[in-house]
């Protein structure tokens, strides 16, 4: 078993995420559509690289039933809180595609700065959006799984990484 961090962002527009396994020091990135809808065979005849049929195992409600995830798909989330089936689904997605099966992750990703000044929404928001244990999913009719370990994920504020790249902006504030 594998051990990798892997941080996700799931916007309005596109879903990213990169993961860093621990033992073998390689990176891998990816990017895709936030757009989720209901899988039809129509749709899936018309699908390419840069979107994905999903079907969760043991899934949470309203995740119910085969989607469509990417360039094709339905809708997106305006949730101003990320607490949704949709983020959900787009996070496990995600992180399913930067790892391999059986890997044990350790996930950091974003929420709303609203959400994280919070206590207790930040609580439900980071009990909701990470699974917990074994997940499974299938991801163009190929099974995937990979465990989380969810006492060392965490969750930022989505405006953090700024005060990496611009630190000297931020000096004495």
């Amino acid at each position: 078993m594998n051990r990798k961090i892997v941080a996700v962002d799931c916007g309005k527009a596109y879903t990213k995420a990169m993961s860093f396994d621990k033992g073998s020091k390689k990176v891998k990135d990816l990017s895709f559509r936030s757009r989720v809808g209901q899988s039809n065979s129509l749709v899936n005849l018309t699908l390419d690289e840069s979107a994905h049929v999903v079907s969760f195992k043991n899934p949470d409600k309203g995740m119910e039933g085969e989607w469509t995830i990417g360039a094709y798909s339905g809708d997106t989330s305006y949730s101003n809180s990320k607490k949704d089936a949709i983020h959900k689904m787009l996070m496990i997605v995600a992180i399913a595609l930067v790892t391999d099966n059986g890997d044990m992750v350790e996930v950091s990703a974003g929420c709303p700065l609203s959400v994280y000044s919070d206590r207790d929404e930040k609580r439900d928001y980071f009990e909701y959006i990470f699974p917990s244990g074994r997940v499974d999913l299938v991801i163009d009719g190929k099974e995937h799984y990979f465990y989380v370990d969810k006492d060392r994920c965490v969750i930022f504020p989505e405006c953090f990484g700024a005060l990496f790249l611009y630190a000297d902006k931020f000096d004495n504030k």
